[in-house]
């Protein structure tokens, strides 16, 4: 065997070393992948579930918060139609007082008129008097 062969040899052996250590690295690299790509994958699966959990909650607080709302607005609208009723209660009763003061202030201008008007006929009934008197000279 020539210096030539030996060398030949020997690089051949040493590229079937290398290509053993190719397929090795190459296989333990494709192992590895698929560890990754598995370990990856369920990530994933859990990140799915946790955003659809989070969905759910989001939706769930959304539908709580928009029944609440219907019911403010419920509350508001009875509350306004119950202020309506009590302003409309309120004037009623206002003008209900209104009449019955002025009802009372018209019985009293109707009895100070009614006591002006005697004590008018007193005063001439008196003056009356008092001339008699004096034309008889009773005062005198």
């Amino acid at each position: 065997m020539s210096i030539s062969d030996g060398i030949y040899f020997q690089l051949q052996n040493l590229e079937s070393h290398i290509q053993k250590d190719v397929g090795k690295i190459t296989a333990l690299s494709k192992s590895k992948r698929k560890q990754f790509e598995g370990k990856l994958e369920e990530k994933r699966k859990e990140l799915k579930l946790i955003h659809e959990n989070f969905k759910e909650d989001i939706n769930r607080h959304l539908q709580d918060y928009r029944s609440a709302l219907e019911g403010l607005e419920t509350h508001h609208i009875e509350l306004k139609g119950t202020m309506e009723k009590q302003k409309a209660s309120h004037r009623k009763l206002l003008l209900q007082v209104e009449e019955a003061l002025e009802a009372q202030l018209n019985d009293a201008q109707r009895r100070i008129a009614a006591i002006h008007e005697l004590a008018r006929g007193k005063t001439l009934q008196l003056k009356d008097v008092i001339s008699l008197c004096l034309k008889d000279g009773i005062l005198s």
